[in-house]
């Protein structure tokens, strides 16, 4: 919906969204499926971080609070009833799923990317539009836990690369000004591929976690204005949506 300018898009992923917690979450646990009104099984730990990572493409779409707090909700899910406390990672099952033989763990991707591939990107971009660094540390963890499997077979694990490139290099990009005034900014941005992006949006009288690189910054001479930051070292401040794609392009090459 960002990137082709469709919100129509927006708000069927808003809808699909609110379906889901309205009607696959009980006793503030997910779900796995759902038919005609009847709700089976306890979410697998992939359910959790694609509902996460839904949370957070929802919120850089809408900027609204709420789906920030629903992907650490999910997250904290996995944290209490998914965590292999002994060798890191996730487990596939709850801790509480019933008739379970074994509980296996894994990072290969299959029909669908595997959630220990997925997590350290989603825990990167949490941590970094937080402020709560303890997500970081987490990340790590899933990444120490599989590093040894580059070694044995590389192919099944492009989401965990992809997840490895967020947390060793994010590119975050704040917008400084109102919903309104920061579009064509905003635009520029969806006009190149920045997988490893993380877009903090900085409205009138809001700051930023004071850990960010770009805290206490803000609009310039009353203009939307954008940083690009990268570690912990911002761009200068970009005012117009050729200097952010040029500045955009120039990180991309560089980083």
């Amino acid at each position: 919906g960002l990137a082709f300018d469709e919100p129509e898009w927006i708000d069927l992923a808003a809808r699909a969204f609110r379906f889901v917690e309205e009607n696959m979450i009980r006793d503030g646990r997910l779900h796995h499926a759902w038919r005609e009104g009847k709700l089976q099984h306890l979410a697998m730990a992939a359910d959790l971080a694609f509902m996460a990572d839904a949370a957070l493409a929802l919120h850089e779409a809408t900027f609204a609070p709420r789906y920030l707090d629903a992907a650490q909700s999910f997250i904290g899910q996995l944290d209490s009833h998914y965590a292999d406390a002994t060798n890191g990672g996730y487990f596939f099952t709850a801790d509480d799923a019933p008739g379970l033989i074994i509980r296996t763990r894994t990072v290969y991707d299959d029909a669908i990317p595997s959630a220990n591939g997925v997590l350290p990107g989603i825990l990167t971009r949490l941590a970094f539009l937080t402020g709560d660094h303890s997500y970081l540390a987490k990340a790590d963890s899933i990444i120490r836990a599989f590093a040894g499997e580059l070694q044995r077979n590389i192919f099944p694990l492009g989401s965990y690369i992809e997840s490895f490139e967020t947390r060793l290099r994010p590119i975050q990009i704040v917008l400084a000004g109102d919903t309104g005034e920061i579009e064509p900014l905003r635009r520029a941005i969806y006009a190149l591929a920045l997988p490893n992006r993380i877009v903090s949006h900085l409205p009138k009288n809001a700051s930023l976690p004071q850990s960010h690189p770009a805290f206490g910054k803000g609009k310039v001479d009353g203009k939307p204005t954008a940083y690009v930051c990268v570690g912990e070292t911002c761009s200068l401040p970009v005012t117009t949506p050729e200097q952010l794609n040029e500045e955009l392009r120039m990180m991309r090459r560089q980083h």
